[in-house]
């Protein structure tokens, strides 16, 4: 029954999918977790203009509508655009002389001001240079080499650290590998809002999460004053999201989404760091493909304005 179900719904899918989604059969929650532990087809939107531009746009004629982020133009210094956004969004649709584009009837237009905050002298940026790089074939390995740096650099901070990683399998190997000398929690061991509050009121204290704290979380003050993040986070090689835009886009994919999407993220995961005026600390970026590979430059340049250094003994006097 379960098979002819599953059978059912498969050639419903194959005979008109929708191309602006991405699917696959992916395993259920067990029973033990409180599923029922059947294969489910699952569904991802990977288009959003089309959407956008049906079900919101409408919703802003009449008056101007203003867009803010701190974190969503890609680019560094007098390049940086909101190019990436706008395109996801759908509303580069008859772009016009000048940079403004139509939309519900109006145009868009976009500034990019400049950072507000004093990085030169409130920041310091490493950039690590020695471990050995990731592979496809070695994630533990690099894992293992993050968790040990990070020792080196919470070391140095006195805690006071929100480590972001890029997989749940990096979580998984720092949990059998991160032996700092301070109070230490990680993603799961509590609700999302209670760990923050524990880092906020625990002396030299870290928290070790996935994507869920690289964006949203607001920690002012000595809390935090080192943000860690293990690698560039590209979409692994399986995400079926991925490969439904690598499909769509081609030889464009990498330099139009994938790249534009991870320089978003570093600067998203980056920007925990300084939440106040009063703030200073650094961030670490502990990929050293940064300093070999072609995109490595985009990448840096979204990383805050300050200093740069691969050396442990300047993180030590900045602290």
């Amino acid at each position: 029954g379960m098979v002819g179900r599953l059978r059912r719904d498969l050639a419903s899918f194959y005979s008109k999918p929708d191309e602006d989604y991405a699917y696959a059969v992916v395993a259920g929650r067990s029973r033990r977790a409180g599923g029922r532990g059947y294969p489910e087809l699952k569904s991802w939107l990977v288009e959003t203009a089309e959407v956008f531009r049906e079900n919101v746009l409408p919703l802003f004629e009449g008056g101007g509508v203003v867009l803010t982020s701190a974190t969503l133009a890609t680019g560094s210094g007098p390049r940086r655009s909101f190019g990436y956004v706008r395109r996801r969004l759908g509303l580069d649709e008859g772009v016009a002389e000048g940079g403004a584009a139509g939309a519900a009837g109006g145009g868009v237009e976009e500034f990019a001001g400049e950072e507000v905050f004093d990085y030169e002298n409130r920041c310091l940026v490493y950039v690590e240079e020695e471990i050995a790089p990731p592979t496809l074939g070695s994630p533990d390995r690099f894992a293992r080499s993050c968790a040990r740096r990070t020792e080196e650099l919470v070391g140095l901070s006195g805690g006071q650290a929100l480590v972001l990683l890029s997989t749940k399998r990096a979580l998984a190997a720092f949990r059998e590998s991160f032996r700092p000398p301070y109070p230490v929690r990680y993603q799961g061991d509590d609700s999302p809002g209670r760990l923050v509050r524990w880092l906020k009121e625990t002396e030299g204290a870290i928290l070790v999460g996935t994507r869920t704290f690289w964006e949203g979380v607001d920690i002012p003050g000595a809390s935090v004053s080192l943000v860690v993040m293990d690698r560039v986070p590209f979409a692994p090689p399986d995400d079926p999201v991925a490969a439904k835009l690598r499909e769509k886009a081609g030889e464009r994919a990498f330099r139009e989404v994938f790249l534009p999407k991870a320089q978003v993220a570093v600067r998203q995961g980056a920007g925990r760091l300084m939440r106040r005026a009063t703030d200073r600390g650094v961030v670490a970026l502990l990929d050293p493909r940064v300093a070999g590979k072609g995109w490595g430059k985009a990448v840096l340049g979204s990383l805050p304005p300050a200093w740069r250094t691969g050396s442990l003994a300047e993180v030590a006097r900045f602290f």
